[in-house]
């Protein structure tokens, strides 16, 4: 019993031979391996740290925008304001504290200074900070040294039942939002003494006061906006009601963001501050506090009480997504966005500072790897790689299991290792992006082909020969890689086996079976030499044409044989298929008969070919016309053919056979015809309609005379004419370049072309279209 080395083990990837698609010379067996993500069949467990999501059918980037970068512990972090160097906090019963961020990893607190009440909102103006102190009104703290805190006053409007929750500033005023007396008013052109200059009823309760450009928003009822044209008397131009309380008010991009607690937030359009449309809403939180946004208001960041601090993707405020989230234990009370950076007004958790990557990079869970994915002992010298993929991704392919990887580019170019191996991997590496913002780069397809130095004679086709009479193929085939001086076994031959147990498929590697191999029963055919060469072929006999009725494959394998008896190496079966491609001989007997204005009798001679299918008969108006799909009048097995038709066409005759090949035209001529068209007759012109020129066609008669030929616009018009003189009779040709008599263009519409001779006269219609 001869000893057979198996070299192909059944696996659950998806690959096929690859025929005649690679680039530079092939020295081994080429096989492509697809992965859509289905399964984890292929994935690296250990070393793959990125979502390989088979619901998604994708591998992708663990989504994070947000990046924890420092925190200061304070007393309780209500708000907060930026100034050139530091940041200044409301920070509750310690009142205001100053600091330090240039390193926002280790943020330093500078100074603090009392208020005369719970410090809760701030607005900064020049070298002074405006604070919010709850009943105790506002309080002005000079902030012209971060490390060293002024206290310059507290002020109110005397009003005991009003409670000051927020502070904005547009110079030289600055306004309280305080709770059910409205907006205060107070002229600062001495901030360190501020004068009350009036209340501005702004509804019910006035809880939040924002300034951006020349207005005032105020969160009182809804979303209230006043004219600040005159800044010490704030002119209401909308008002504008929302769901629920509305509890913040924050402008960026053209659009006003309102939280309004268990209500949600709320997005309007502001572009047009007397008409403020709402645009978008979103209700994911029990307590939504406050919200900032970048310039554009595309992304939205939002301080959600309990539940953190939330990233949102507005830029269809439709439709808004959820990017990222954090949990920060306290209350998230108010978010200040500034140079990439959050900071988070966290209550008694204090300061926390965020860094924004808006690419979603996540540099601790951005890689996707595969197994091993050849399950051969056989080598492999090259790989090429293509991957369907979004955003910024980088891949790299190894062939000794990771110790060194290399750079590919996913377009397919080739990449030749500078030594062969068998661990085969591919790894992806999502890397940052710029787009903004993104969940992350995502690859939905990934196909790695490699070049495997087969033990076995690979298949690389099975084609037939051209111009022959079928029944044989050549078969292709790889050297072994061992047919080389000195391999680890001496290859003495190639032996080629058909298969002809009837069955009638296409075999390739994607549809073999796993055992037996090779499937099915088989007959010697030949034994080519080994001889060290690169690439070997024989031609081969097929069992059977393919034809028009359907295809017969025929299956092939080679076996490569050593100079150690019955040890041999069988490649994985291949098929092709042949055809009879010799170019039958036109049909002979072939008769033109014009019998007008009957019609037109065509006849010829039975056909002498086997392999005899149809006739097809072409119609044209010019002569010599090449057979063309355009042309083709006719399909018929019979031996004549009458065309109802008073004109005269030119006819061509072909012979198809079931192999499909269709023989040259049997062509008919005017001047060939048994009975020749010498009857007087305006033939069709070509083209029409035309553009700039078209060729009319016609025929003259035996009497004498001059032939004339002119043509008539829409109105009856002459406009151009020809000829004028005695022709020979038969078929002539004239050509109209589309001009009048002068020589001037004719415009586009319908003309008329007449032929006189004697006593006969036709008119044909045309169009000129420009």
């Amino acid at each position: 019993m001869a000893r057979f080395i198996p070299t192909f083990r059944p696996f659950c990837l998806i690959f096929m031979l690859m025929l005649g698609a690679i680039a530079g010379p092939v020295t081994g067996e080429i096989l492509t391996i697809d992965e859509d993500f289905s399964s984890t069949s292929n994935r690296d467990h250990l070393m793959t740290t990125a979502d390989w999501d088979t619901l998604s059918l994708n591998v992708h980037l663990h989504s994070q925008i947000l990046f924890s970068r420092g925190e200061l512990n304070t007393t309780s972090a209500y708000m907060s304001v930026l100034g050139p160097t530091h940041l200044f906090l409301a920070d509750g019963t310690a009142g205001l504290r100053s600091i330090d961020l240039s390193n926002p990893d280790n943020p330093i607190s500078t100074d603090v200074i009392a208020c005369a009440s719970t410090a809760k909102g701030v607005a900064l103006s020049g070298d002074h900070v405006f604070v919010a102190v709850g009943g105790a009104g506002m309080q002005v703290i000079d902030v012209s040294n971060p490390a060293d805190l002024l206290d310059r006053g507290s002020f109110d409007n005397d009003n005991d039942l009003a409670f000051i929750n927020a502070v904005a500033v547009y110079e030289p005023a600055v306004y309280l939002a305080e709770s059910n007396a409205g907006v205060a008013v107070f002229n600062i052109n001495d901030p360190t003494q501020p004068v009350f200059v009036s209340h501005v009823n702004s509804g019910t309760w006035a809880r939040d006061v924002h300034v951006s450009g020349n207005h005032l928003y105020v969160a009182d009822e809804g979303l209230k906006i006043f004219d600040l044209s005159n800044p010490l008397n704030p002119t209401l131009v909308s008002e504008t009601p929302v769901t629920g309380t509305a509890l913040r008010i924050t402008v960026s991009g053209g659009r006003a963001f309102v939280s309004c607690g268990a209500s949600g937030l709320f997005i309007f359009d502001i572009n047009d501050p007397a008409n403020p449309i709402e645009i978008g809403a979103i209700d994911e939180w029990d307590s939504c506090q406050h919200a900032s946004a970048t310039a554009s208001g595309d992304t939205v960041f939002v301080a959600a009480g309990d539940e953190g601090l939330y990233v949102l993707d507005a830029t269809d405020p439709a439709s808004i997504d959820i990017l990222d989230s954090r949990d920060t234990v306290q209350m998230a009370l108010h978010v200040l966005h500034h140079n990439n950076l959050i900071h988070l007004a966290n209550l008694s958790a204090g300061l926390k500072i965020y860094e924004i990557n808006s690419g979603g990079f996540d540099p601790l869970n951005n890689r996707a790897q595969s197994k091993n994915l050849n399950d051969t002992d056989d080598p492999v010298s090259r790989v090429s790689l293509t991957a369907a993929f979004t955003d910024s991704m980088s891949f790299e392919v190894t062939v000794d299991g990771g110790d060194t990887w290399h750079s590919v580019d996913p377009e397919g170019d080739w990449f030749e290792f500078p030594d062969a191996g068998t661990d085969v991997r591919w790894r992806a590496l999502l890397v940052e992006t710029e787009s903004s913002p993104v969940v992350g780069p995502a690859c939905y397809h990934l196909s790695l082909s490699m070049e495997r130095l087969a033990s076995f004679g690979t298949i690389t086709s099975v084609s037939d020969i051209p111009n022959d009479s079928g029944l044989q193929v050549r078969l292709s085939w790889q050297a072994s890689r061992h047919d080389i001086q000195g391999g680890e076994y001496q290859i003495t031959e190639y032996s080629i086996y058909r298969r002809y147990d009837g069955t009638a498929q296409n075999i390739n590697k994607a549809n073999q079976p796993s055992a037996p191999y090779p499937p099915g029963q088989w007959d010697f055919v030949t034994t080519i030499p080994a001889d060290m060469e690169n690439h070997y072929a024989a031609v081969v006999p097929t069992l059977a044409d393919s034809n028009s009725t359907g295809i017969n494959w025929t299956a092939f394998f080679v076996r490569t044989r050593t100079s150690v008896q019955g040890e041999f190496f069988d490649s994985p079966p291949d098929s092709g298929y042949s055809v009879n491609n010799l170019q039958p001989a036109p049909p002979t007997g072939w008769v033109v008969d014009y019998s007008p204005p009957e019609g037109t009798q065509l006849s010829w001679d039975p056909a002498a070919n086997p392999q005899f299918a149809h006739f097809r008969i072409y119609r044209s108006a010019q002569p010599d016309t090449p057979i063309q799909p355009g042309t083709l009048f006719a399909v018929t097995t019979e031996t004549s053919y009458f065309d109802e038709t008073s004109t005269y066409w030119y006819y061509q005759l072909t012979l198809v056979t079931l192999d499909g090949n269709e023989s040259l035209p049997a062509s008919a001529h005017l001047s060939d015809v048994g009975n020749s068209p010498t009857v007087f007759q305006m033939l069709p012109n070509a083209p029409n309609p035309f553009n700039p020129a078209t060729i009319l066609n016609f025929v003259t008669g035996p009497e004498n005379g001059p032939v004339h030929l002119d043509i008539f616009d829409a109105r009856g018009r002459k406009i151009r004419s020809f000829l004028g003189i005695s022709l020979a009779a038969g078929q002539h040709q004239v050509r109209w370049d589309g001009r009048d008599n002068a020589g001037r263009n004719c415009a586009s519409g319908v003309y008329h072309a007449r032929l006189r001779q004697g006593h006969h006269s036709q008119v044909m219609k045309m169009t000129l279209v420009r």
